[in-house]
């Protein structure tokens, strides 16, 4: 998987991890940052 950004709807401009292999592969996840505690 690698890092790719939204290009259109509404989460347009929003980075998520996308399948190298697409079309062919379809998966996606979305990124969540991680949170730091103190």
């Amino acid at each position: 998987m690698t890092v790719r950004t939204a290009k259109a709807g509404r989460r347009r401009g929003t980075n998520f991890m996308g399948c190298t292999s697409y079309p062919r592969c379809e998966g996606v996840r979305k990124i969540t940052p991680k949170v730091r505690r103190h």
